[in-house]
């Protein structure tokens, strides 16, 4: 299991709205976008520089992932760079369109790293960077092997 403390931020490119469920069966990788109080349920999580965030997210939307490794980000900062599977690719960019101007939950092995906001309809891809710093090499080799799953 992958463990982390610090404050960290996944940069997606974009996100999209939709507080109904696309049933994609169960992945590694789970959102949630924003949605009314009514609609959602409320998380509690600690955003870049420690400050305490809270929203309400809909129901879990869950993908594949066919690639994940390690690059680094804008500050030289070791991150991990992400591919939905082919056949999610639509749905998830579809999602993320429908979410733009909201945040969107990312889950990873049922903890949420964060939530940003969607600005763009993403295409399948992502990064997640962990904080100013970066992971360390152990984090990062963990959160590849959770995204990719079990190897048959």
């Amino acid at each position: 299991m992958f463990s982390r403390r610090p404050a960290f931020v996944v940069m997606i490119m974009a996100l999209a709205l939709s507080c109904q469920r696309v049933d994609l069966g169960p992945g590694p990788l789970e959102v949630r976008i924003e949605c009314d109080e009514s609609e959602g349920e409320l998380f509690l999580w600690e955003g870049v520089g420690g400050y305490a965030q809270k929203a309400h997210f809909g129901e879990p939307h869950f993908f594949y992932i066919s690639y994940a490794g390690e690059s680094t980000g804008v500050n030289d900062e070791r991150v991990i760079s992400f591919e939905v599977a082919e056949s999610q690719v639509r749905a998830y960019s579809d999602l993320t369109e429908a979410a733009i101007g909201k945040k969107m939950a990312v889950f990873v092995d049922g903890e949420l790293l964060a939530a940003p906001i969607v600005h763009s309809r993403l295409p399948g891809v992502g990064l997640i960077s962990y904080g100013q710093y970066g992971f360390t090499e152990k984090q990062a080799q963990e959160l590849i092997a959770t995204l990719l799953g079990p190897v048959d």
